[in-house]
């Protein structure tokens, strides 16, 4: 069989009869189930199509009748499924389905005469005997205006002057604001809507566009009248082929005022006017078509078409002027060379680049990315867009991007920027973006196109990016920073270094001087040197360091990250391992917490597992942890602090944790409680006495000896003055030395204590022997040996003999010196001392070298040197090498001495033996002539 719905309603049997369809309604019951071929209607949709909502009492019955009548014609393909009816016939058997497939061949293929044979299926309106008895109008419309093929109705949804369409109800009376398309009103605009898709004013326009004149997608869009002559006559479009010019015209005019409210139709119309030489006719159809759409629908034409008609007026495209959006190029602006360098690599030609410049506030991202935005603009052609995003506004931001490159806001906004990208070269500059979701909607897609993008945060998310991460300026372009702004400074080092090199801050100081030509630097750098006050200094009207730190502070993604970055401002060193971090804050996974406030840019990672914060947020963290937490919370976090720095020290740390540490436990010193610091100096002394570090060993007992003394404990302040006076002999401040070890000494007899007074007197012979008051030692000593004597520590009194030979041989009484030596030796090696041990060899060496027995102290040395290497004492190493190399040069070995100084400098230097170095360096002087 053989049924008909493009045109009036008809069946036809296999040998071609026509059959009789009976009364129109049970003609419309058959239509909407050959219009939905495939598919259940209900018998509800059923009866409010055939009685228009309106249904008689007998609908039901009614309705069973037609089928049963139906039945009778089309056999079997009438089945009854619940809720209703469905027609099951082979898709041939439908002139609706045939079209939908030849529909979509010449769509494939492109070419008119595929779409006239498909139009050629249509012999009028359809279903025209329905529609005249005023059935099935908003099928009949549906069918005419969108339709596909059997059972494959394509809805789509758009917008249509920022409103969508799913919210507009139908004007000619719809109940519902979902239309049945059952009206088929002209004022409907379900019913007649601006749809495009498989029907046939669909087929007739796109028979239009690839018959007449050049294909749709062949159009440069946005379009150029003087660029649509080499378009057409790419398509065929000659200037002489006037036969086709003027069907193509009569053609969309026709189709026009058959659908007046078929934009897509009005535009080829308009098109072909105006490609006729008639532009004011395709300007006065535009016209036209916005009077029908007022006065039929009440809502102004497409976008789509008044871009059209913009085009049309101007005679040029829309945009062909590049945009040029770039804030002006950064006026002061210093350094960061190798990051312009990267910056400037980055576009492809095969690609769209990505760079993301992160960085903490403050530190210059913006003028870095200005700078070098303004340096590569020549390679984008197609031009510069820019925008701030410190509002979150992408979608804003989006629209004005949009309107820049010549489109009107509206809808599908991304899929409309990303096609008028994809042909143009265009740098895009995203400052201050907060999120790589506020990015990935701005992104354009020509190859050939960058974005640079600024951001405290990282924006890992951001596919294929790459990024670059800025830090403080080193001093010389912090410096050439300053002076740019304030014009030229003298001795901006310390200004410079009270602003951290934070390029913010140093403009603001710049400012300042330039606006008080009357201040120096000296003066600027001195009100900043009161940490109190510093970010106070650092504001200038609206522009503050402090508020740009205040935004990343703010955008934290809890308030335990917050606490924790507050309770960071009260260390004072320069960096924290995350056992410190740990232990300041009580807080288990401080690590997880710790790599979010990097991202933030709120701390810094120099190393794995190291963290640090920037001088100014430090002392910005600290304002907030002050007005936070109360000082009992503030004095139990840095109590648990120390106390994990000092367990540490108990447990003979390694010499690779004390040099990471050394900074943080100094400050820590610092920070401490008087008994606290006391311990640190106690647990310190020793690792600055082996490196002779004699500075912080001194500073540190300074401090130790004030905090004895603020808690009365003589005992304490005995031991800081014995380590202080220490300090100051290794200096060689004998004076102060003296008077530090003479006082100790009184403390030491006050308090009864033996021992403590055996080491003093030990310690004021060594002083009075550097000072070469060789009888004022000799009696210190002797009265030293006693005590140890009396004590029973024979320990202690083979060191003091060691002492006792070094005066002997400062008297020049060489075997006496060699004979408290060789005794020291035998205590030492019996008690098991093997650094009392390699003292006397050293000191022995020493003294054969100067009696001149060379081969001798050869010997000794070589003894001594591999016990010190034994032990561990890289000091006494680097002296025994020092005593070894004097030994060669006697001997008049100049290459062996040379060796041994060079090795004797390096070794020095690893540990930092500074006395060690300068001797070696002023050995091998002398020895060079």
């Amino acid at each position: 069989m053989e049924f008909r719905v493009l045109g009036p309603v008809e069946c036809y049997a296999d040998d071609g009869a026509r059959l009789s369809l009976g009364p129109p309604k049970q003609r419309a019951v058959l239509a909407l189930l050959l219009a939905q071929a495939g598919r259940v209607i209900s018998v509800d949709r059923l009866i409010s199509v055939l009685w228009d909502d309106a249904p008689p009492k007998t609908a039901v019955k009614n309705l069973q009748v037609y089928v049963y009548q139906l039945r009778k014609v089309v056999g079997s393909r009438l089945l009854s499924r619940a809720p209703g009816y469905l027609m099951s016939i082979d898709p041939a058997e439908l002139d609706l389905t045939r079209f939908a497939e030849l529909l979509e061949v010449a769509r494939r293929e492109r070419t008119p005469q595929r779409y006239r044979e498909a139009l050629a299926l249509w012999r009028g309106p359809a279903l025209a005997d329905l529609a005249a008895s005023g059935l099935l109008r908003g099928v009949v419309a549906q069918l005419g205006s969108w339709a596909g093929g059997a059972g494959r109705v394509r809805r789509r949804s758009w917008t249509w002057g920022g409103t969508s369409r799913s919210s507009r109800t139908c004007r000619s009376g719809c109940a519902s604001t979902r239309c049945t398309n059952a009206c088929a009103s002209s004022r409907c605009w379900r019913c007649t809507g601006r749809r495009g898709g498989n029907g046939r004013r669909s087929a007739t326009g796109r028979r239009w566009r690839c018959g007449a004149g050049p294909h749709w997608r062949t159009w440069p869009r946005p379009g150029c009248c003087a660029g649509w002559s080499r378009s057409w006559r790419s398509c065929g479009w000659r200037r002489g082929s006037s036969a086709r010019r003027r069907s193509w015209t009569w053609g969309t005019s026709r189709s026009s005022r058959e659908h007046p409210l078929h934009e897509r139709l009005r535009e080829q119309q308009m098109l072909a006017l105006h490609r006729a030489g008639r532009p004011a006719e395709a300007l006065a159809a535009y016209q036209e078509c916005r009077a029908v759409l007022a006065d039929e629908l009440g809502v102004e034409p497409g976008e789509s078409l008044r871009r059209l008609q913009a085009e049309l007026l101007r005679a040029k495209p829309v945009g062909t002027q590049a945009v040029r959006q770039l804030p002006p190029d950064v006026v002061t602006f210093a350094g960061r060379s190798r990051e312009l360098a990267l910056i400037r690599s980055q576009p492809r030609p095969d690609r769209v680049a990505v760079c993301v410049v992160t960085g903490q506030a403050g530190i210059g991202k913006s003028a870095l990315a200005v700078r070098a935005a303004h340096e590569i603009a020549g390679a984008f052609p197609d031009g510069q867009l820019y925008a701030d995003l410190s509002d979150g506004a992408s979608d804003r931001v989006l629209s004005q991007f949009l309107r820049a490159l010549g489109e009107s806001p509206g809808d599908e906004e991304a899929l409309r920027y990303r096609s008028l990208t994809a042909g143009r070269r265009l740098l895009v500059v995203l400052d201050n973006v907060a999120t790589a979701g506020q990015v990935k909607r701005l992104l354009p897609t020509g190859p050939g196109s960058a974005v640079l993008i600024t951001s405290r945060r990282p924006l890992t998310s951001l596919s294929g990016a790459s990024y670059v991460r800025l830090g403080a300026l080193p001093l010389d372009e912090a410096t050439q920073l300053l002076c740019g702004v304030a014009g030229p400074v003298g001795d901006a080092a310390e200004l410079v270094r009270w602003c951290g090199g934070l390029p913010l801050a140093l403009r603001i100081a710049g400012a300042r001087l330039a606006a008080r030509p009357q201040w120096t630097a000296g003066l600027l750098a001195a009100r900043l040197a009161d940490e109190t006050r510093r970010l106070d200094e650092l504001r200038l009207g609206d522009v503050a360091v402090r508020s740009a730190f205040a935004v990343s502070y703010a955008e934290l993604g809890s308030a335990a990250v917050a606490r924790v970055f507050r309770l960071l401002g009260l260390l004072d060193g320069p960096d924290f391992s995350v056992a410190a971090a740990r232990a300041l804050t009580d807080v288990p996974d401080v690590e997880e917490v710790l790599a979010e406030l990097a991202d933030a840019h709120l701390v810094e990672e120099p190393v794995p597992g190291r963290f640090a914060l920037h001088d100014l947020l430090r002392l910005f963290a600290r304002e907030r942890c002050r007005a936070s937490e109360s000082s009992a919370e503030r004095a139990l976090a840095l109590e648990r602090l120390h106390k994990h720095y000092l367990e540490a020290l108990g447990d003979t740390p390694s010499d690779l944790w004390l040099a990471e540490e050394r900074d943080n436990l100094i400050a820590a010193a610092h920070q401490a409680s008087p008994a606290d610091t006391i311990a640190f100096a106690a647990g310190l002394s020793w690792y600055f006495r082996r490196r002779s570090e004699v500075a912080d060993w001194a500073a540190l007992n300074v401090l130790a000896l004030e905090a004895a003394r603020s808690l009365g404990d003589v005992r304490a302040e005995a031991l800081a003055l014995k380590e202080l006076g220490a300090a100051c002999e290794r200096g060689f401040r004998f004076a102060e030395a003296l008077s530090h070890w003479t006082e100790a000494l009184s403390l030491a007899r006050s308090l009864h204590d033996l021992q403590l007074e055996a080491v003093t007197l030990n310690n004021l012979g060594i002083v009075h022997w550097r000072r070469r008051d060789l009888p004022a030692a000799l009696s210190s000593l002797g009265a030293s040996l006693a005590l140890r004597e009396e004590l029973s520590d024979s320990q202690g009194a083979a060191y003091v003999r060691t002492n006792l030979g070094l005066v002997h041989a400062a008297l020049g009484d060489l075997p006496a010196a060699l004979a408290c030596y060789e005794e020291t030796l035998r205590t030492f090696r019996a008690c098991g001392d093997r650094s009392g041990e390699l003292h006397a060899l050293a000191n022995m060496a020493d003294a054969h070298r100067q009696l001149g027995s060379l081969d001798r102290a050869l010997e000794l040395a070589a003894e001594a040197l591999a016990l010190a290497r034994s032990v561990g004492d890289r000091q006494i190493e680097a002296g025994v090498l020092l005593d070894r190399g004097s030994v060669h040069e006697l001997a008049g070995r100049a290459e062996a001495a040379r060796e041994s100084y060079v090795e004797a400098g390096e070794l020095s230097r690893r540990i930092g033996f500074r006395w060690g170095e300068s001797e070696a360096a002023r050995k091998l002087a002398a020895l060079d002539g």
